[in-house]
């Protein structure tokens, strides 16, 4: 049963994280197209960023896929959250 609250909580945090982090990215390059780009005439700042994307585009999409796995499954088999701890019995 521990095990299954533990893959559970893992889940959820997995999209609660994944959904934080692309936010986060959206915002970052949402910030950067904007000063770059003040007046919306300025090509050099798109192809600038076009050669960023394609140049950093796998490693971007892994590692917004991988690290919020990773730091679900951490929380929640580490034993942070209260419903995930490994309850003792006394004897």
């Amino acid at each position: 049963m521990l095990l299954l609250k533990r893959l559970l909580t893992s889940c959820v945090l997995y999209a609660v994280l994944l959904f934080v982090v692309l936010i986060t990215m959206g915002m970052v390059a949402g910030a950067h197209g904007g000063v770059n780009r003040p007046n919306g005439k300025n090509s050099q700042a798109y192809v600038a960023g076009y050669e960023a994307t394609r140049r950093y585009g796998a490693i971007i999409f892994l590692s917004a896929l991988g690290v919020p796995a990773l730091v679900a499954v951490a929380i929640s088999f580490v034993g942070v959250l209260p419903w995930c701890k490994n309850q003792s019995r006394p004897n």
